[in-house]
Order: C-alpha cells, then sequence, then structure tokens
C-alpha cells in the first residue's frame, strides 16, 4: 500500500542546532498520529516542512508517491497562534 505522505531523510538546522537529524516517517491514508516532544524538539519544523513553508537542508517529502518538497498548497495546518501574512489578502489568508 502506498503511503500518502511520506518524509525520507529530513535534516534543517536553525539557527546553528540541528534540529532535524535523518527523519523519515510514513503515513497511509486515513492513519491518524501524534506528533510529541519537548519544546525545540522540531515538531513545528516538521510541519512547516511537509507544508512546504520551509525547505530542508537534505531530504525529500512525499504525497501520493510525488516529490512535494519546497511546495505549497496542498498541505494545511494551523498554528497555535494566529498568523495573518500582511502581503496576502483575507481569502488568501484563510
Amino acid at each position: 500500500l502506498m503511503m500518502k505522505l511520506e518524509v525520507k531523510g529530513l535534516y534543517k538546522t536553525l539557527q546553528g542546532v540541528l534540529t532535524l537529524n535523518d527523519l523519515s516517517l510514513g503515513l497511509k491514508e486515513h492513519e491518524v498520529v501524534v506528533i510529541l516532544g519537548p519544546s525545540g524538539c522540531g515538531k513545528s519544523t516538521l510541519l512547516h516542512i511537509i507544508a512546504g513553508l520551509m525547505r530542508p537542508e537534505q531530504g525529500r517529502v512525499y504525497m501520493d508517491g510525488r516529490d512535494h518538497t519546497g511546495r505549497t498548497g496542498r498541505v494545511s495546518y494551523m498554528q497555535q497562534q494566529d498568523l495573518l501574512l500582511p502581503s496576502r489578502n483575507v481569502l488568501d489568508n484563510v
């Protein structure tokens, strides 16, 4: 069964700190997961990379078997705090 979402070998450094170190995971359709960890361990970084808001230094993101790394438009998520982008209109911010 093909993975709906797959990340392979993600590496990301933020402010000189290795945040993601060879992270790989796969999710099947209708599978529910929870991402847990202490503050600063890379949870938000992972979600930003999956959503295409941030690029990994190494590794790829696949959706339905197609490379989605760095692309926006197929994944949405709500952050903890409200975030409106001043460069976008109301509809684009939703």
